[in-house]
């Protein structure tokens, strides 16, 4: 039991003592802290007040140290060390009791930040679990899931669902597909286009992800269509962008996509993308709980990313 009743001294308080003394006048200390002279004046002489001690003396316009400032500098310094040291290791035990949930999507360097947001969207509204973001290539991510090397899956499904078996999955949205087009390219003024309206472009994707789920589906619907859409392959993203914007070809994307100024994006009518979360069969119970809540973060940022478009 305390012998004495605690001071109400305010930790701001001392942390304007310790500045004070670092940077030796009341008038630096104010305009480092960003506050006015007079409110630090004020709360050193509350604090003065509320120690019963005088901490500082005044000389020729310089302020001095007193014993008892001297000796309460080096034990207020040592106490704020602790406090911090006290709430690090606070918050190392809460991230130890927090569950951990391997979150995984498909990126690549067009759209990452929109994933982005997504993830920063996940983390504040799960703030009982330590989010592991892990990034896949289309043509992996679905290997991630059942290998489980991650726990669920956030990413544009460009194979027949009914191809997913052993894993559940949640349709997040139909996310509807543009053209995305140099605004010298003839199309560029419509304000929506038709799949066959493409047929004569080229339509430029990175070598990284040649034959890979997204060209198999984009080849299935040009079939429907009754063409056959002739693909031009770029090394990285900023070569993408370079075809785009020479009007060499196009890009077929879904909407969150962005690409830059001189180029924009038509909507293909009656043209979606699937947006799934997917998570293996055998996922412990708890897990499910947690998907009607991604669902609506998910489905709140598709929403703002496609209003923003």
């Amino acid at each position: 039991m305390l012998k004495k009743p605690l001071y109400c001294v305010e930790l701001q308080s001392i942390q304007y003592f310790l500045s004070i003394t670092n940077w030796g006048s009341m008038t630096t200390t104010a305009e480092h802290l960003h506050v006015t002279q007079p409110l630090l004046s004020r709360r050193i002489h509350s604090l003065e007040n509320e120690l019963g001690v005088k901490l500082f003396l005044r000389k020729s316009r310089k302020l001095y140290l007193t014993p008892a400032g001297e000796m309460l500098k080096i034990r207020f310094a040592d106490i704020l060390n602790q406090i911090e040291d006290a709430l690090e290791q606070a918050k190392k035990i809460e991230e130890k009791t927090k569950q951990r949930l391997a979150f995984g999507f498909s990126s690549s360097s067009l759209d990452h930040e929109f994933h982005r947001k997504i993830i920063t969207q996940l983390r504040n509204s799960l703030t009982d679990h330590t989010l592991i973001n892990k990034v896949y290539k289309i043509t992996d991510i679905i290997n991630a899931v059942y290998m489980g090397q991650v726990d669920l899956a956030l990413f544009p499904c460009y194979v027949d669902i009914d191809q997913l078996s052993g894993l559940s999955n949640r349709l997040i949205d139909n996310v509807p597909l543009y053209a995305f087009m140099s605004v010298t390219h003839p199309l560029a003024s419509h304000k929506t286009v038709k799949w066959t309206d493409l047929k004569n472009d080229y339509w430029v994707c990175m070598t990284s992800q040649n034959v890979n789920p997204f060209e198999k589906c984009m080849e299935k619907i040009s079939a429907e269509n009754g063409f056959v859409p002739k693909f031009t392959n770029a090394d990285n993203s900023q070569d993408v962008v370079l075809a785009i914007s020479l009007n060499e070809s196009i890009s077929i994307c879904p909407k969150y996509n962005t690409f830059g100024v001189d180029i924009v994006g038509i909507q293909i009518e009656d043209a979606y993308v699937p947006y799934i979360l997917a998570w293996k069969n055998t996922s412990a119970s708890d897990l499910l709980h947690l998907v009607d809540k991604l669902e609506l973060v998910i489905k709140d940022c598709l929403l703002a990313q496609c209003n923003s478009f």
